[in-house]
């Protein structure tokens, strides 16, 4: 993939407004996207002192597994879709919040997706100047064909 276009966080991700976490888009390969988070007071769920609580972790690690998709879909002209983030078996952070002014690098590396659209990535975010490993874990998710179709089906049955 590295000749691919460049394209920009709100290109590959369906989320919009303050609800977009990432930055910017730090590297791409065939099966992973490493993204830049900049930590500070305008960001969503920052505290007065501009740190952000470390299980916000779990959410960057799910719009990074977004980007690496979306990024897929813009390469093969297909539209960005909507995901659903189905949970972790285990989500360790070492910390108990990523600090103003720290830059994180989140890194979304796959290790299973299938035709269904459901996916498992190995996640990390590390601080980008150290490269201190701050949290990790194994993300489930699922891509169904048509969102607004498999939110409005009958769960009864």
């Amino acid at each position: 993939m590295s000749d691919l276009p460049p394209l920009t966080i709100p290109d590959i991700l369906p989320h919009r407004g303050r609800m977009v976490l990432l930055d910017r888009i730090h590297g791409v390969g065939a099966e992973h996207i490493e993204c830049i988070v900049n930590v500070g007071p305008d960001a969503m769920f920052a505290d007065p002192d501009g740190n952000v609580p470390a299980w916000v972790g779990l959410e960057l690690m799910a719009q990074t597994i977004a980007g690496f998709v979306g990024y897929r879909a813009m390469v093969n002209g297909e539209p960005v879709k909507v995901g659903f983030l189905l949970g972790t078996r285990q989500y360790t952070a070492d910390i108990d919040c990523f600090t103003n002014g720290q830059i994180l690098c989140v890194r979304a590396q796959r290790l299973f997706m299938d035709e269904s659209g459901f996916g498992v990535f190995e996640c990390k975010i590390t601080d980008s100047v150290s490269h201190r490993l701050l949290a990790s874990s194994n993300v489930n998710v699922f891509q169904p064909e048509d969102a607004q179709t498999f939110i409005s089906q009958d769960r009864s049955r």
